[in-house]
């Protein structure tokens, strides 16, 4: 049903954080409750900030961040630092107000383990219960006491507002990729967080289940009326051979990515934390803070190779010091790595050579053959 106000809801999205405060205090002074809850339906910031008691998050960068998740939703991949808001502002405040926006919607959480996935349940479940405020705003909406006359209340098996469908899914559900998927389900909204830990890029075969967790959970959408799929995909990086590396390497999805700092480096400025706290962060391991906070997991590596520093040479010098190094892997099986074998040579002036290797898969007696004949080899040479 239109409302009064949509037709100044552009204006509303494309206000300066300096002028925002004084807009929604126009509305709510001529609309009173009405205008309260058309600004919860149609302002992210407003319903996280005021409606959903968050005055931490009044911040002119989580302001923009929310403006623009507002404004393109679907088809992305959140990839923002920790303690950045992202799950606040996507997962928490966008499932909810998605359920305000139509109470009817059928929203699934993801996350790479079900009792993740709950947490993110649970905060959604007892905002609903304890909020007054927002209860008494949208009455046709949520329970009173919910957890006493909904029909589903509970975190193992989702909640359900009032809502004129009978859809056999609840309002908002929370499920693990990796260990139980629902089954005979669709839901129209998908919501990804936190698919990808620490303890699912520890193995080749971690990033593959996980991987092929995450696209077998596709077939559990509902279309729209447009014919598409809805999901949303909020995450951090951990590893650049993750589940995200492939989703961005086979452009599945659209990268929105923000780091610690306005650059993304070390030396950069950071964006929403303190000069404190960021100089607290950069002493945490440089890996950890490289993945976590810069969301460049190969900007913590100290010696990271460039291919631009290759240059090719017909002749090499007639005296070089050379080194084998050997990177074996645990099996030939699929999914694992491959075993690295490198010659490398250096001159008296301190140039290094890349002269001779392997990269394949290889068993224990096939390892120990090559790195065999390559010292053979350049022990002659």
């Amino acid at each position: 049903m239109k409302h009064a106000l949509d037709e100044f809801r552009p204006a509303l999205q494309a206000a300066p954080f300096a002028d925002v405060i004084d807009l929604w205090e126009l509305i709510e002074k001529h609309q009173g409750p009405a205008g309260c809850a058309w600004l919860g339906r149609n302002d992210r910031f407003y319903l996280l900030t005021c409606e959903l008691s968050r005055p931490d998050a009044m911040d002119p960068w989580l302001y923009a961040r929310c403006r623009e998740v507002e404004a393109n939703p679907d088809g992305y991949l959140d990839l923002w630092a920790r303690e950045h808001y992202k799950s606040t502002i996507i997962t928490f405040a966008g499932a909810i107000q998605e359920v305000l926006i139509d109470p009817n919607v059928t929203i699934a959480i993801f996350s790479h383990t079900a009792p993740i996935a709950k947490k993110f349940m649970r905060q959604i479940k007892e905002e609903l219960e304890r909020n007054l405020s927002i209860q008494a705003l949208f009455p046709d909406i949520l329970w009173s006491h919910p957890q006493r006359d909904s029909p589903r209340w509970s975190i193992e098996t989702g909640i359900v507002v009032k809502r004129s469908s009978n859809a056999k899914e609840g309002t908002i559900e929370a499920w693990g990729l990796v260990d139980g998927q629902p089954t005979s389900a669709h839901y129209k909204l998908r919501i990804y967080d936190d698919v990808v830990t620490d303890k699912s890029v520890t193995t080749p075969e971690q990033v593959e289940k996980t991987t092929n967790s995450w696209a077998l959970s596709d077939n559990l959408g509902a279309r729209g009326e447009d014919g598409l799929m809805r999901a949303w995909h909020v995450g951090t990086r951990y590893s650049f051979a993750d589940t995200y590396q492939f989703i961005l390497d086979k452009g599945l999805l659209k990268a929105r990515i923000y780091p610690a700092t306005h650059d993304g480096t070390f030396d950069g400025k950071p964006v929403f934390l303190s000069e404190e706290a960021w100089a607290l962060k950069q002493k945490m391991p440089l890996a950890i803070v490289a993945a976590q906070q810069l969301q460049n997991p190969a900007a913590g590596t100290q010696a990271m190779f460039q291919k631009e520093w290759l240059k090719f040479a017909d002749v090499r010098p007639g005296t070089l010091t050379v080194w084998i190094m050997v990177d074996p892997a645990s099996s030939k099986k699929k999914g694992s790595d491959y075993t690295a074998m490198v010659v490398l040579g250096m001159d008296a002036g301190g140039n290094l050579y890349l002269l001779d290797g392997f990269r394949h898969k290889m068993g224990l007696r096939e390892r120990w053959v090559k790195m065999r004949d390559l010292r053979k080899r350049w022990m002659r040479e």
